[in-house]
């Protein structure tokens, strides 16, 4: 689609860097789109989870609402490892660009 929109542009250079810029808009766009979605759904999880809580405070014997607080713990549970493994390798990245050693791997 974009290289047909730059197809009129001669320099090459010029139209890469104009798919290119196209290519990161679109990109951002969607990036905020799935990470406003993920948080709505995170929150979701955490009100569903309190609300279980509390409801087992008044009745402790009511089996069908752990079995939904276990669940919803387990789904909160898969999200935090996901962030979790995000922060790793944004973590192993920093440190790749900055050219300094982790501390927390050991050389060889």
């Amino acid at each position: 689609m974009f290289k047909v929109k730059y197809e009129n542009v001669e320099d090459k250079g010029l139209k890469w860097d104009l798919i290119k810029i196209e290519i990161r808009g679109f990109t951002v766009k969607y990036a905020k789109t799935k990470a406003k979605r993920d948080k709505n759904e995170e929150l979701t999880l955490q009100n569903k989870i309190n609300e279980l809580q509390l409801s087992l405070e008044r009745n402790p014997n009511n089996n069908h609402a752990q079995n939904e607080l276990l669940a919803a713990k387990l789904c909160l549970q898969k999200i935090m490892h996901f962030k979790t493994k995000g922060a790793i390798l944004r973590s192993k990245v920093r440190w790749y660009e900055e050219g300094e050693c982790n501390p927390n791997e050991k050389s060889h």
